[in-house]
């Protein structure tokens, strides 16, 4: 089964970014996070 989450990380407090909408995706209890890649932060995928 697949799991499709839409989350959403806040901007830090000191810089005047804006936050980062990602998908997280699991499957087989793998989980993948994608995002815009034209975005400066990101997110790591955790195995």
């Amino acid at each position: 089964m697949t799991s499709i989450k839409t989350k959403f990380s806040p901007p830090p407090t000191v810089d005047g970014t804006t936050g980062v909408l990602y998908f997280q995706i699991i499957h087989n209890r793998v989980v993948r996070q994608l995002t815009d890649p034209n975005t400066n932060q990101t997110h790591s995928a955790t195995s």
